[in-house]
């Protein structure tokens, strides 16, 4: 079967989304695919409205980020078309979890200053 561009880079990130237990931010996926030099932020963009049109991911914005996740359809449709990606892509896309794990977490973590009030509560 031969896959278009576009098909490959939805395969990317239902991969992306596939390999953690957690959401994962469209920065953090377009960051790996724009350093790799694989398309340009226009389509990666497109892929992702797609995905999410065709019932395949989900997301949530929180202070102007949009993190997505991959839904049982996703997770179908990746089994059905799982050598749509080769391996070497696999492992790196693996490898780049692996690499930069620490970094994601930190970036998907909410960070926020409190403070005690007069009633012993605290005010985030």
């Amino acid at each position: 079967m031969n896959s278009t561009p576009q098909t490959i880079f939805k395969h990317m990130i239902l991969f992306f989304l596939d390999s953690v237990e957690f959401p994962l931010s469209n920065a953090i996926i377009s960051k790996f695919i724009l350093e790799k030099g694989y398309t340009d932020y226009f389509k990666i963009q497109t892929a992702f409205s797609e995905l999410e049109n065709e019932g395949f991911i989900s997301s949530s914005s929180t202070h102007k980020t949009t993190y997505y996740e991959i839904n049982d359809d996703g997770k179908k449709a990746l089994e059905c078309f799982h050598n749509e990606l080769s391996r070497d892509l696999k492992t790196e896309i693996k490898d780049y979890l692996k690499s930069n794990f620490k970094d994601i977490v930190e970036a998907l973590s909410t960070v926020s200053d409190y403070s005690l009030t007069n009633t012993n509560d605290y005010l985030v």
